[in-house]
C-alpha cells in the first residue's frame, strides 16, 4: 500500500536541506492523513455504523499507520546515509578546499602587486610618450622630465629638462634636441 504520493517516495541523498524539507513534507502528510480518516471514522460511528465496520476502519487506518511508519524507517535509512556523508565531507574535503582557497587568496594578492607595478611602469613610460602640437612649447606647456615634445608644425623636438613652481604657479622647462634616426641594418649577404 503507498501511503505517499509518488513524488514523496524518494529523498535526496545529496542535498540535506532538501532532504529534511522533504520529511518535514512527509510529517505534515501522515499528519493530515491520519487526521481525515480519524474525522472519516468519528462521522461514520456517529451515523450509526455497526462494530465489524468500525473494527474494518481502524484496521485500515492501522495499517495505514503501521505503512508510514515502514515508509519513515526508510527515509531514517536515507538520512542517516546522507549524513555519514555530510560527515565525510566535513572531514575530508573541507580542509583541501580551505587550502585551495588560502592559495587562490595568495595568487589574488600577488597579482594585485604585480597589476600595481604594472600601473607604476605605465605611469613612468607615459612621461616619455612625445606630446606633439603647433608650436614651440613654452613654460606653461605641461611636462614630465625626459618627456618628448615635437612641434608638427616646424617638425623641431624638444624634451622637458624641468618642471617646478615660481609664486605658485607650476613651470616647466623645454629645450630644443636633435634626434638622429639610427642607420638602417645591412642586408644580411646571401649564402651561396
Amino acid at each position: 500500500m503507498n501511503v505517499f504520493p509518488e513524488d514523496m517516495n524518494r529523498v535526496d541523498t545529496t542535498d540535506a536541506v532538501a532532504a529534511i524539507r522533504q520529511l518535514e513534507n512527509y510529517i505534515r502528510y501522515i499528519r493530515e492523513r491520519v487526521e481525515f480518516s480519524a474525522n472519516s471514522l468519528v462521522k461514520t460511528v456517529s451515523s450509526s455504523m455497526t462494530t465489524a465496520e468500525v473494527v474494518q476502519r481502524l484496521t485500515d487506518m492501522e495499517q495505514r499507520v503501521a505503512s508510514a511508519l515502514s515508509t519513515i524507517a526508510t527515509y531514517s535509512g536515507s538520512i542517516n546515509t546522507l549524513q555519514t556523508a555530510v560527515n565525510t565531507i566535513n572531514n575530508t574535503d573541507l580542509p583541501g578546499i580551505r587550502t585551495d582557497i588560502s592559495g587562490l587568496n595568495g595568487s589574488v594578492d600577488d597579482l594585485g602587486e604585480r597589476v600595481s607595478d604594472l600601473e607604476t611602469q605605465v605611469g613612468t613610460l607615459m612621461a616619455y610618450v612625445p606630446a606633439a602640437d603647433e608650436g614651440a612649447p613654452g613654460t606653461t606647456t605641461e611636462g614630465t622630465p625626459g618627456q618628448i615634445y615635437r612641434d608638427i608644425l616646424t617638425g623641431k623636438v624638444y624634451i622637458c629638462t624641468g618642471a617646478g613652481e615660481i609664486d605658485g604657479e607650476p613651470v616647466y622647462i623645454w629645450r630644443e634636441i636633435t634626434l638622429t634616426e639610427p642607420e638602417p641594418e645591412p642586408d644580411p649577404e646571401p649564402e651561396p
